[in-house]
């Protein structure tokens, strides 16, 4: 288990490791925007946690369980430089009122698999003494809940969206052109998606099949971050080049 320290915060998350078996998967996940944010929550193991800190919390994964460099045919990253965009995060919680209902918004809980939700955006509403959360309804009840606030909170929505424009997405550098990502869109969760697609079937299978010869249990290596395969392919390849030197051809696997 890993367990980041999220800088701005100094919160501690807890994050399953992301092995080989998931990198597989990943390639035959589809564009189901709902499967996708399912699969990439499973490995946050901290739950309540917006946006912002999920991100870090999947980028962190991605540094340590496949490596820095983010190099895909539309995304060049380096993740260690990206982590420390989050020394500082800039706190941009708001409450507005109209007549006895208030209404919170902040960064979005939840990732989005719509075009774009600003609703997302909404934290919390209190009505008299009662405050609710919406990440903690069904989607029934939000929905409910949201169609029934008043039609000025929509504007005070909007107006926020609009101060913190800056905040509430990410730049990213695509085939050298920065693409702004708005954290309440679908294109965000594609985004992610691609930065955990590192594997096709054939590279995992030219992985595996190098690996088993000297490391014969395949759970094992299934289990293992891409870091750790790419280190054991590493040192495979230096024992085969130094038992050509020295006419040794066995190999003790295990």
């Amino acid at each position: 288990m890993l367990q980041p320290v999220i800088p701005f915060n100094k919160k501690v998350v807890k994050l399953k490791p992301f092995t080989m078996q998931n990198a597989l998967e990943f390639y035959y996940l589809g564009n189901d925007f709902k499967t996708i944010i399912k699969k990439l929550e499973s490995f946050i193991l901290t739950k309540d946690l917006n946006i912002v800190e999920k991100l870090y919390s999947l980028f962190y994964l991605r540094d340590s369980c496949v490596g820095s460099m983010i190099n895909t045919p539309s995304v060049v990253i380096d993740a260690d430089v990206f982590l420390r965009e989050f020394d500082e995060i800039l706190d941009i919680n708001k409450k507005v009122k109209v007549d006895n209902i208030e209404v919170e918004f902040d960064y979005p809980y939840n990732f989005s698999s719509t075009i774009l939700d600003e609703t997302e955006i909404i934290k919390s509403v209190k009505v008299g003494l009662e405050k609710v959360y919406l990440n903690k309804l069904n989607n029934k009840d939000r929905e409910a809940l949201i169609n029934s606030l008043p039609s000025d909170i929509d504007k005070q929505l909007g107006l926020f969206v609009k101060e913190n424009a800056n905040s509430l997405c990410i730049d990213v550098l695509i085939k050298s052109e920065r693409l702004r990502l708005n954290y309440s869109s679908n294109t965000f969760v594609l985004f992610l998606k691609s930065i955990f697609s590192v594997v096709t079937p054939h590279s995992y299978r030219g992985y595996i099949f190098s690996l088993s010869r000297r490391m014969h249990d395949i759970t094992f290596l299934n289990n293992s971050t891409f870091v750790d395969i790419e280190d054991y392919l590493d040192l495979y390849i230096k024992e085969n080049e130094q038992n050509k030197n020295t006419g040794d051809q066995t190999l003790d696997g295990f």
